[in-house]
């Protein structure tokens, strides 16, 4: 932009942004733009006015203000340059005009029905639900890789008492174990009710410390790397194939229950006002016979 542009709107923009009432007709009433706006910018017919950006004016100086300008500027002509040009290359088969009112439909159509689902959508689902839905839908739940749960522990290798700890491990002494890993451990995962898949698993570990081959039955392993030992408590493992335990498909199967119930829930929506439209003639079908 040229310089006695800049000039020219920094003047006009200190005026506005100091509230001066000989500019109270600049801004926009809903979408009309009064006689008094000014032009910032022109591409094809397109006008972009002064009332248009003042609102996303925040800086604090009139200098600040003018580069915020240009750049909204700048932006706003290379938008309408895109726009300029898919307008001449647009398909002639393709009726705009239609796929704007499909477009606008979808999104009342999308946003009626969120409404109803936040309003009316029960999302509450028991326990014994989620078993009865397991129990009748098994076969959907083979597992496509092995999976395990167990524990993890590394501890320096230099640590006091590890051979009385390991003894604690393998006799999975709770207590004991907790007050030497407080003290000791580096890293540990100590919940062996959680479901893993192996890779998971062995993304507690260092890498390469171990490999998924290891990791084929539960027992006790121990490996020394990186200065480090790494103790692994393996205590269930199922294979590929077999069926996925309750806990590991528990928030999937919660979600496919509320899904379930949410189609339901717009299918009657949708065959109640069918109905009720029907039954009081405010909808006519014209078709041939």
């Amino acid at each position: 932009m040229t310089d006695r542009y800049s000039i020219f709107v920094l003047v006009l923009l200190a005026t506005v942004l100091v509230g001066c009432d000989g500019f109270g007709k600049l801004y926009k009433e809903g979408n009309t733009v009064s006689q008094d706006d000014i032009i910032l910018a022109t591409v094809e017919g397109r006008n972009m006015y002064l009332s248009e950006v003042k609102d996303m004016l925040s800086a604090n100086t009139p200098s600040d203000s003018l580069n915020q300008l240009n750049a909204y500027i700048e932006s706003w002509i290379k938008r309408n340059v895109v726009l300029s040009e898919a307008e001449i290359n647009f398909p002639e088969n393709i009726d705009i005009n239609k796929l704007v009112e499909d477009y606008k439909s979808s999104l009342m159509l999308h946003n009626y029905r969120q409404v109803l689902v936040e309003k009316e959508l029960d999302t509450t689902v028991t326990s014994e639900q989620e078993i009865a839905y397991y129990e009748a839908n098994k076969d959907q739940y083979q597992l496509k890789n092995r999976i395990c749960r167990g524990r993890v522990a590394s501890i320096p290798e230099d640590a006091s008492r590890m051979e009385k700890f390991y003894k604690n491990w393998k006799k999975n002494d709770s207590l004991a174990i907790n007050s030497y890993l407080e003290e000791h451990a580096e890293t540990r995962m100590d919940n062996d009710q959680v479901w893993f898949r192996v890779d998971e698993f062995l993304s507690f570990l260092p890498h390469n410390s171990f490999k998924s081959s290891d990791l084929k039955k539960k027992g006790y392993l121990q490996k020394n790397h990186d200065n480090f030992e790494h103790f692994v408590k393996i205590t269930e493992v199922l294979d590929q194939n077999e069926t996925a335990p309750l806990s590991y498909v528990k928030e999937s199967i919660r979600k496919l229950i509320i899904h379930q119930r949410k189609k339901q829930l717009l299918d009657n929506i949708e065959q109640n006002l069918y109905q009720k439209y029907l039954n009081s003639n405010r909808i006519k079908v014209f078709t041939k016979e």
